[in-house]
């Protein structure tokens, strides 16, 4: 069963997500929207599988910049690619083809951060996005990719 997921980063180390085709998580990293609760890279390996969509939420722009999915299992891995942190825990990623190109829409819309299931208390939306990951519901996602899709180009 696929699952959805917001993924948050820097702008900076979104870039270096894309050209690496690569998602990682910190050890210490907190993922919100499930019930188990342990380390970090026990729930990335259970939880992330082949298929799962990501969105890409980056934090200083408030902006949901990509599309993308999984696209291979979680592994780990050292090697150094960010900057600021190592984010063994891994996942390899492909952009999804929405038919068109990705520009980026603010979180901040009052139309998406209304009527978005896990946001309680939308006059403190950020507060649900202190994560390295969420798990999000499948109308969710199709609300977000909706305005997406509804940005002229």
């Amino acid at each position: 069963m696929v699952k959805y997921w917001i993924c948050v980063t820097s702008p900076v180390n979104f870039e270096i997500v894309i050209e690496n085709e690569v998602w990682g998580v910190e050890d210490d990293g907190r993922i919100m929207g499930i019930e188990e609760r342990g380390p970090t890279r026990e729930i990335f390996s259970r939880y992330m599988r082949r298929g799962d969509r990501l969105l890409f939420y980056t934090k200083k722009n408030k902006m949901i910049r990509g599309v993308y999915k999984v696209a291979s299992n979680s592994y780990r891995d050292h090697t150094p690619k960010w900057s600021d942190g190592t984010y063994p825990n891994r996942v390899k990623i492909r952009e999804v083809d929405l038919g068109k190109a990705i520009h980026p829409i603010v979180f901040t819309r009052p139309d998406l951060i209304r009527n978005l299931s896990f946001v309680k208390y939308p006059s403190r939306w950020y507060s649900y996005l202190q994560c390295s990951m969420r798990l999000i519901s499948q109308a969710d996602y199709e609300l977000i990719l909706s305005l997406i899709n509804s940005v002229p180009h």
